[in-house]
């Protein structure tokens, strides 16, 4: 925007648009507040137009999970009985929001009241996981996850009661952080449990999350729970690395339970860690860790507190209020028709927990063993300083699957409720993926109002460079006159040169010369004097020819073309150049095909038709972060190699077909981390 390249109202309305395309398959707003983001928005462009000071999250758009207080705009909690409420004020986070220039989308779905694991407990429909849409999000805010994970806003804000954004973050591979207990004003947050309740931002990545979070913390004199404590600078945190740091790992939270490829995926994130400096250690939280105390203490604490804050809701001054003969009546049915199933049974549990008869048996017994809890962790920070541990012993469920079982349900929080109980900051970021490509979080425990230690050990970024094979539309091959057509029957577009035999002379083809230049200067790249192809030498089980005539081996480098680029979009809503490294042009070197008939026989058959078949190899720089950007650099790539008729695109025909180079570093650093190879990627559509 300060370049004038696009404006918040343009921004906004596309991101408007992207809402409306997509959340009937998802399910993430409530209310979308499209004239309020507009009017927001163009508040936004006339700063920029006058040279004024912007906000800090200047033309961001933003969502809101719908437990927070927005004047003049609906906020239901996801329940019936508040459906059309509509607040006179402001929460303190959505002041400061709108005082840092951030564009406010609308309202987020969640469990009603925030009471839920799975965001399947609302009024207005279960929210769908944007990475598998017959799974769930996870819960309470199911909404301000899935909105990031499907590109519907760039920030969202949600609440974490015992797991509420951290569960959701790692059920849909986003970012999601739950502060210190008073590190964020709870003023106008519609209380679910009390002392448990703490707002938190949700992002892509960890600095987004951490640029949220310093403009939400500090204290609120409005909040007597808002503690007085500086907030610091979480944006620098996050370039500082974990070397020196000690992460311990409490084995009560990696025992029976834990499903296998959570763990493993876990377990990689921790060894990152340990690779880039931090020392790792085991401790035990024989409390905190154990869930016949951590679930327990919390679901008496929780509901008790439930049943006395959802008592206002009466029908009398606000909110849905069924027609009765009596005023008993009245209040009976109004709960009765207004609450879910879900929030009467918390209630009930709650109302239970706080009667004569047992208040001391559990309410006092579960805040004795609160206590105990925060000693687990204090003494834990005594010698580390994180802790790292799964989010939850799954990856997300099936949509359905335990709304009938409520106490499995309630196990999915089984690694995050202490964490509430205990009143410190948590974070969840993906640490990789299940056997089904399910996300999975990485959760990580810093001690009270140390935000920046657990940010500094999230910030890790994703390198991705891609080489792209693209089959140029020549009729014949790149060294003779055999035809390149595909699909004809096996070796039969085949002579001497194709297979390199002793004497015969290859001639390279003119066409393949001026379609590979073709392709460079569409993309910027400077066309080199002098170029030479070299016989590379390897052995795959799938390569009979045994070598490869390319442009490139090694340190004899000499290709056609060098530089140029592709733009593509980002996340924060502008674009980026994605450098190529070059383009050189080689020949493929035919395959093995495997027909059912052979087998049987176990013998496999050997195709032949595809060696010397031109192709030409697109190599990117380290550029690309995430999957979306590199989903729109493919598209912009195939687009200008259909366009330009340089080949005709076609995965299906082995036309295009990718090798993606990955690796993850801490932001910051420079140097790549251990590259992984992903090696004839033939798709992405997805």
């Amino acid at each position: 925007m300060r370049g004038e390249k696009y404006t918040a109202r343009e921004i906004t309305e596309e991101i408007l648009a992207h809402i409306q395309n997509t959340n009937s398959d998802i399910n993430a707003f409530i209310t979308i507040d499209e004239a309020g983001a507009l009017e927001a928005a163009d508040a936004v462009d006339k700063k920029v137009a006058a040279g004024q000071v912007l906000g800090p999250l200047a033309g961001i758009p933003i969502a809101l999970k719908d437990v927070l207080c927005t004047k003049g705009l609906r906020t239901t909690c996801a329940s019936k009985i508040l459906d059309n409420f509509i607040p006179p004020y402001d929460a303190t986070v959505v002041t400061r929001l709108r005082q840092a220039d951030a564009i406010i989308l609308g309202k987020l779905n969640m469990d009603e009241f925030a009471m839920g694991s799975s965001s399947e407990n609302s009024h207005f429909g279960a929210v769908k996981n944007p990475r598998d849409q017959t799974r769930v999000t996870g819960g309470s805010s199911g909404g301000s996850a899935a909105a990031i994970a499907a590109g519907q806003a760039l920030m969202t804000l949600g609440s974490d009661t015992g797991g509420s954004v951290r569960l959701p973050a790692s059920f849909c591979g986003v970012v999601g952080l739950k502060p210190t207990y008073g590190r964020v004003s709870r003023y106008g947050l519609i209380a679910y449990a009390s002392s448990l309740d703490q707002i938190g931002p949700f992002a892509r990545n960890v600095e987004d999350t951490a640029t949220l979070l310093g403009v939400i913390a500090g204290h609120d004199p409005r909040d007597s729970t808002s503690a007085h404590v500086p907030v610091p600078d979480y944006l620098l945190a996050c370039q500082r690395g974990v070397d020196g740091l000690t992460i311990g790992l409490p084995t009560e939270f990696f025992g029976e339970g834990l499903q296998s490829d959570v763990r493993d995926a876990v377990m990689q994130g921790i060894e990152v860690l340990e690779k880039n400096g931090a020392s790792i250690r085991e401790v035990s939280l024989p409390t905190a860790g154990h869930p016949a105390f951590a679930i327990a203490a919390y679901y008496i604490i929780a509901t008790a507190e439930a049943s006395s804050n959802l008592s206002r809701y009466d029908g009398v001054k606000y909110g849905f209020r069924d027609e009765a003969e009596s005023l008993i009546d009245m209040y009976v049915q109004t709960r009765s028709k207004g609450f879910g199933a879900e929030v009467k049974r918390r209630i009930m549990l709650g109302t239970y927990a706080l009667s004569a008869g047992y208040y001391d048996a559990y309410y006092r017994k579960a805040q004795q063993v609160r206590t105990l809890i925060r000693r687990d962790f204090d003494r834990a920070f005594e010698s580390c300083d994180i802790l790292a541990s799964p989010v939850s012993p799954t990856p997300a469920f099936k949509l359905g699957e335990k709304l009938d079982d409520p106490l499995q349900m309630y196990l999915s929080d089984i690694y995050t409720v202490s964490v509430n109980l205990a009143g410190i900051p948590g974070i969840s970021v993906p640490c990789g993926t299940s056997t089904e490509g399910l996300p999975i979080g990485l959760q990580l425990l810093g001690n009270a109002f140390a935000e920046e230690t657990i940010l500094s050990a999230s910030a890790y970024e994703s390198v991705i460079g891609l080489e792209v094979h693209a089959q140029l539309a020549t009729t014949t091959k790149i060294f003779c006159g055999c035809s390149a057509e595909f699909g004809a029957d096996p070796n039969t577009h085949v002579c001497p040169v194709c297979l390199g035999l002793p004497g015969a002379l290859p001639v390279l083809n003119q066409n393949v010369v001026e379609m590979a230049m073709c392709i460079a200067l569409a993309a910027g790249c400077t066309i080199q004097p002098r170029s030479r192809f070299l016989r590379k030498n390897y052995f795959y089980p799938d390569l009979p020819k045994g070598y490869q005539i390319s442009q490139f081996q090694s340190n004899e480098e000499m290709p056609l073309a060098t530089g140029g680029g592709v733009d593509v979009p980002t996340a924060d809503g502008g674009r980026k150049t994605v450098r190529l490294t070059r383009i050189h042009m080689e020949e493929d070197a035919g395959k093995s095909i495997h027909q059912e008939a052979f087998v049987a026989a176990g013998e496999s058959l050997v195709d032949v038709n595809r060696c010397g078949v031109p192709l030409i190899e697109i190599v990117s720089e380290p550029d690309l972060s995430t999957s979306e950007e590199v989903f729109h650099y493919l598209t912009s790539l195939h687009q200008l190699l259909v366009y330009t008729g340089v080949s005709e695109g076609d995965m299906e025909k082995g036309h295009m077909r990718i090798d993606a180079n990955v690796s993850i570093r801490p932001v910051g650093e420079i140097r790549l981390g251990t590259k992984v190879e992903i090696k004839n990627v033939n798709s992405f559509r997805n």
